[in-house]
C-alpha cells in the first residue's frame, strides 16, 4: 500500500438525496491520493482469502483512494472505516478469469464508493450501509444482507474500455445521467425506479431484468434506448432487444436501431421516437402517447386485450392490437401509417385489429390506405376523422379532370372512400361521421364518372344531398314548394299587398307532398297535374327525412 501521497481532494460531494448520507449527484471526478494494490508482497497470486482493509486513518476526509485489483491478484476484499467525506475508488483490470472481483463493504463504510473498473465488479454490502454508491465504467453487481440497494447513480465515465452497466442487485432507485447497459448478464438486476436526469442512453439485450417505472428528474427528460448483446461501446446491435418496464412517464424514447419497450400497467405523456416496438401488455393503459418518425423508420404500437390507448397523436405502424381500444387526441387524432400482418393472420385465424375499437385516427390516401382500411374488417367499432376527408373540398364542376393523373388520384380517393363508408356504416360510426364519409364518396363518384347521361343524373341526386346529408334535400323541398306556389299565383302573380297569403300558399304547397302521401289533400285544387306537381315535392323531403334517420339512428 503507497501512503506516501495522500493529498486532499476537492471539496466534499453536495449533500441532496433522500437517504442519509447520500449526495444527490456524485459526478465529482476524484484524484485518488493513494493506491491499494492487491498483489501480494511475494508477486504470486493471491490465495483467495479476504483481505480486510481498514480505511480510517489512511483515507481522511475530502480525500479518495483507488482499490486497484490487478491481473492475478486476490478477487475478495473488504472495506470498512472510510469518512463520510471521503471517497474509495474500485477498479479492476482484465485477467480473462471468470472470477469477478468482490468487495465486501461494511456498513461502517460513511463515504462514496466509485466502481471506475474494464472488468465487472461485485460489491457485497453490509446491512445498514449508508454510504454513496456510484458506477462510471464497468459491470457491477450488488448484493445487501436482507435490503435493497437505497440509490445508485450512474454517472459516463471518461474510460473507453467499459460502458457502465448493471448486471445484478435489488435498487430503491437509480439515477442515471449518461450511459446504462442493461445487457444478457442483467437477468438479476431489478430496479424500483429508474429516474433519467437530462439526457441518457440505455443499451438493452434479451434481459429479463425487471424495472417497475421510469421517471425524469424534472418535467421531462430524454431516453436514448440502443440495442446490444454486450456492455461495451463495440457491442454488436441485437434486433430482439427489449426493455420491459411497468410503467414510464413523462419521457421522450428515442432510437436509430430496432428495439422494443414493453409497458405491462401504465404509460403517461410519452413520445416515442424512432424504430421502437411500443408494446402495451393485457389491461395497461396509456395516455397522451405521441409517435413520431427518425431516421429511416417509424415506431410500432402493438396493444393486448382489454388496454386502452387515449390521447394517440403522431403517426405509427399498428401492430397485433385484437380486443383493444385506441382513441386518438380529439381534432387531428392519429395517422395509421400501416398495420403490420400478425403471424398467423388470414383465412380463419383472426387478423391484428381483431374486435378493436379505433377512434379518432386518419389513414394515407390512394393505395396504402385502402390497404389498412382493408385490415380493419374484423374490428369491433370504428370512429374515423372526417375533418379533412378527400372530396369535402369538391364544388360544382362540370368538366372532368383534365390530366390522366388528376383523374387517377381522384379515382385512388374515390376506392378509399368507398371503403370507409362501407366500413363507417357496419362498423357503428357516429352519425356525422357517417353522413360526412358517405357524402365525400358520393362526390368522388360524382367526380371521376365518365358517362354523360350518369353525370347529369348524379347532379340532381346532389340535390338532394345524395341520399346522404338532409340539409340538401329540404332546401330543394322549399325552393320547389316555392316554385310551384309563384306558378299557381301566375299570371298575376303575388300582390306584395297580400304577403300573408302568398306565405300561406307556400305554405299550403310545401306541406301538400304529406297530403299526397296520405290519399288527402285540397279538394278544390285536386287535379292529375297537381298530384304530379306534390308528387315530384314530395321526393325531396321524402329523401331529407329519410338522410336525417340515417343520422340520428344510432349506431349498429
Amino acid at each position: 500500500m503507497d501512503r506516501s501521497v495522500l493529498q486532499p481532494d476537492p471539496p466534499p460531494l453536495e449533500p441532496g438525496l433522500p437517504q442519509p448520507n447520500r449526495v444527490r449527484n456524485p459526478s465529482h471526478r476524484h484524484r485518488p491520493s493513494g493506491m491499494i494494490n492487491t498483489q501480494e508482497p511475494s508477486g504470486k497470486p493471491g490465495t483467495g482469502h479476504a483481505s480486510v482493509i481498514v480505511a480510517t486513518g489512511h483515507v481522511p476526509g475530502a480525500s479518495s483512494m483507488r482499490l486497484r485489483f490487478a491481473g492475478g491478484a486476490r478477487k475478495s476484499m473488504a472495506i470498512s472505516g472510510l469518512h463520510r467525506d471521503a471517497t474509495l475508488i474500485v477498479e479492476a483490470r482484465q485477467d480473462h478469469t471468470s472470477e469477478r472481483p468482490c468487495v465486501r463493504v461494511e456498513a461502517s463504510v460513511l463515504g462514496t464508493v466509485i466502481v471506475d473498473s474494464a472488468e465487472a465488479v461485485r460489491l457485497e454490502l453490509e446491512a445498514g450501509f449508508r454510504g454513496n454508491l456510484v458506477l462510471r465504467a464497468g459491470g457491477l453487481e450488488v448484493s445487501m444482507e436482507g435490503e435493497c440497494v437505497g440509490v445508485l447513480h450512474v454517472e459516463d465515465g471518461s474510460a473507453e474500455v467499459a460502458e457502465p452497466s448493471i448486471l445484478g442487485g435489488l435498487f430503491e432507485t437509480v439515477y442515471v445521467s449518461g450511459r446504462l447497459g442493461l445487457a444478457d448478464a442483467g437477468r438479476d438486476a431489478e430496479i424500483d425506479r429508474l429516474v433519467v436526469e437530462g439526457k441518457a442512453e440505455l443499451f438493452v439485450g434479451s434481459s429479463r431484468g425487471v424495472i417497475k417505472s421510469i421517471v425524469p428528474s424534472g418535467d421531462r427528460a430524454e431516453l436514448w434506448i440502443s440495442p446490444t448483446t454486450g456492455t461495451g461501446r463495440d457491442a454488436s446491435s441485437n434486433p430482439a432487444a427489449k426493455l420491459g418496464v411497468a410503467s414510464i412517464a413523462r419521457l421522450e424514447l428515442r432510437s436509430k436501431h430496432e428495439c422494443a419497450i414493453g409497458v405491462s400497467v401504465s404509460a403517461t405523456d410519452v413520445s416515442v421516437v424512432g424504430q421502437i416496438a411500443f408494446q402495451l401488455g393485457i389491461g395497461a393503459t396509456a395516455r397522451g402517447v405521441e409517435f413520431r418518425s427518425f431516421g429511416q423508420g417509424g415506431p410500432t404500437l402493438s396493444v393486448g386485450r382489454r388496454a386502452v390507448v387515449a390521447d394517440v397523436r403522431g403517426e405509427v405502424t399498428l401492430g397485433k392490437c385484437s380486443g383493444a381500444t385506441i382513441d386518438g387526441m380529439p381534432g387531428k387524432g392519429f395517422r395509421i401509417a400501416a398495420v403490420a400482418a400478425a403471424s398467423g393472420s388470414g383465412g380463419s385465424h383472426p387478423g391484428p385489429l381483431a374486435e378493436s375499437l379505433l377512434s379518432n385516427f386518419t389513414v394515407p390516401r390512394g393505395v396504402d390506405g385502402r390497404s389498412i382500411l382493408n385490415a380493419m374488417d374484423d374490428a369491433h367499432r370504428l370512429e374515423p376523422v372526417t375533418s379533412d376527408l378527400p372530396g369535402w373540398e369538391l364544388r360544382w364542376d362540370f368538366t372532368r379532370p383534365q390530366s390522366a393523373a388528376d383523374q387517377r388520384d381522384l379515382r385512388l380517393d374515390a376506392e378509399l372512400l368507398r371503403k370507409l363508408q362501407e366500413l363507417s356504416r357496419e362498423k357503428g360510426a357516429s352519425g356525422s361521421a357517417r353522413t360526412k364519409v358517405g357524402w365525400c364518396a358520393q362526390r368522388l363518384r360524382h367526380r371521376v364518372t365518365s358517362g354523360r347521361v350518369e353525370r347529369f343524373w348524379l347532379g340532381l341526386y346532389r340535390c338532394l344531398g345524395y341520399g346522404e346529408r338532409p340539409g340538401p334535400a329540404f332546401a330543394t323541398w322549399l325552393v320547389l314548394s316555392l316554385v310551384l306556389a309563384f306558378a299557381l299565383a301566375s299570371p298575376g302573380g303575388w300582390d306584395i299587398s297580400n304577403l300573408s297569403g302568398g306565405l300561406r300558399l307556400w305554405f299550403d304547397r310545401a306541406i301538400g307532398p304529406v297530403g299526397s302521401l296520405l290519399g288527402t289533400g285540397l279538394g278544390g285544387e285536386a287535379s292529375a297535374g297537381l298530384y304530379l306537381m306534390r308528387a315530384l315535392t314530395a321526393v325531396p323531403l321524402v329523401v331529407g327525412a329519410l338522410s336525417l334517420r340515417n343520422y340520428v339512428r344510432s349506431p349498429v
